[in-house]
């Protein structure tokens, strides 16, 4: 089995050469959105957890916070990576999120910061 990570953020395990679980971000409108799919004959083994984690430590790494939809009986499992319920409901799906710790969104910034003062600006933002 391997994870392969391409450009456009996408995560894709195989066994041999037949992809059998695949996740992707996609940025739209002002969120970044989880998706993941496994397998038919692969689910229950552990490989849609195994693409939700890496996909997760991606996204923390850029500081982002993740959203999703998804039917009710995946809503537990979602919870298990941090994920929590909007109250939204989208195509008879529910919305979910994954907030950034506040000690990733500092460590954000002051990289931001950093950048800012190293090409010579005088402020940096903070959020």
């Amino acid at each position: 089995m391997k994870i392969e990570i391409t450009s456009k953020i996408k995560a894709t395990l195989y066994e041999g050469y037949l992809p059998i679980a695949w996740g992707h971000l996609d940025p739209e409108g002002g969120k970044t959105w989880l998706g993941v799919a496994v397998a038919y004959t692969y689910e229950h083994k552990g490989y849609g957890t195994r693409i939700v984690k890496v996909l997760c430590e991606y996204a923390d790494k850029g500081g982002w916070e993740l959203w999703l939809t998804c039917p009710d009986n995946l809503v537990e499992w979602y919870r298990k990576f941090g994920f929590e319920l909007t109250c939204q409901r989208i195509n008879n799906h529910e919305e979910m999120v994954r907030k950034v710790s506040k000690e990733r969104r500092a460590e954000k910034a002051i990289e931001r910061c950093n950048k800012d003062i190293n090409a010579g600006k005088k402020m940096c933002e903070w959020i």
